[in-house]
């Protein structure tokens, strides 16, 4: 892959080119070269998660924290022990095996991040699972590190197999005549983006249902609308057996959105509104103790909201039994 079609997919996920367009030129990268996985089981559910690689760009803002002092976010990423220089990230993936189904959420860049990136086949076939193996695949959202592999590098599907959900206001915002960037801090979202989703939508849209917030899928799964990342960006409550994992997708793209949840990224097309949904989900979690997973935060990306005060602190998953990640 050259240069110029690294920037290209890059513009595409709405991160312009002073954002991850950086990706293609940072220094020292690894590439991602074994396929770990986390089994995981929440009541009787089991899984896995995956991971699909990393993304990594030179410079924090303004993808991170649009707007804000440099100083207050070197502060705020040296709490957390961060690279204060750069932007870095996994992408996590879940998967779950219910009533015979193999369900993914989302499918990873695929072909376009380079070498970093696009493993998400690989770990599969680690676990013993075969891409024709998967029967669902839910899209949270439309975004290139989510459906980027939906499709091989020559467009034909890489889950041959598989029914696609994707929540109805998130297909029609992609698809509406003039979809809503307004409000983005990013200086190139738009265009690019609406037409890598057109691309990837209208080539499965044969094989993609619509659902709705509220209403459960195979049972132990419930969407739910968190807007402003995307139109219609769609978290999950996944409970069996009294347990649950709130699974909210791309709400945080660092534990600094936890703690300083009004900061927000340049990739948010309605920033304000992605605002809200991060507070509202810190307010419940806060409350409710319940675990929640992200497909950015740290790998595995599980973990706790605690306050104190006005405050909210990322506390990560304590995997006591490094065999499965039990809740």
């Amino acid at each position: 892959m050259n240069r110029r079609t690294v920037l290209k997919a890059l513009g595409i996920m709405g991160i312009g080119l002073h954002g991850l367009s950086q990706v293609a030129s940072a220094k020292g990268q690894e590439v991602v070269n074994g396929f770990p996985s986390l089994p995981i089981q929440i009541g009787k559910v089991k899984g896995y998660i995956l991971t699909d690689g990393y993304f990594a760009a030179e410079g924090l803002q303004p993808i991170l924290a649009p707007g804000i002092a440099p100083k207050l976010l070197s502060e705020e990423m040296r709490k957390y022990h961060f690279n204060e220089q750069n932007m870095e990230g996994p992408i996590n993936v879940l998967l779950l095996e219910i009533d015979n189904r193999v369900i993914l959420f989302d499918t990873g860049a695929g072909h376009y991040f380079g070498e970093t990136a696009g493993k998400l086949l690989g770990n599969l076939a680690g676990i013993g699972i075969a891409a024709s193996d998967v029967t669902d695949i839910i899209i949270s959202h439309a975004h290139i590190d989510h459906i980027g592999g939906v499709l091989n590098a020559q467009g034909l599907p890489n889950f041959p197999n598989a029914t696609y959900h994707i929540a109805a206001r998130e297909f029609d915002f992609w698809f509406d005549d003039k979809p809503d960037f307004s409000n983005s801090k990013g200086d190139k979202v738009g265009k690019e983006n609406i037409d890598f989703a057109r691309a990837v939508l209208g080539k499965i849209e044969d094989r993609l249902q619509r659902i709705s917030y509220g209403e459960p899928l195979f049972k132990n799964i419930v969407p739910e609308l968190a807007a402003g990342h995307t139109g219609g960006h769609t978290v999950f409550t996944i409970g069996s057996a009294g347990r649950t994992l709130h699974f909210t997708t791309d709400l945080f793209h660092s534990p600094v959105l936890i703690s300083q949840p009004a900061w927000g990224t340049a990739w948010d097309s309605d920033f304000d509104a992605a605002v809200e949904s991060r507070q509202e989900i810190l307010r419940k979690r806060a409350t409710d103790r319940q675990a929640i997973m992200g497909c950015h935060l740290p790998w595995p990306g599980i973990g706790f909201i605690d306050q104190e005060a006005e405050a909210y602190t990322w506390k990560p998953f304590n995997v006591m039994r490094p065999v499965r990640l039990k809740l």
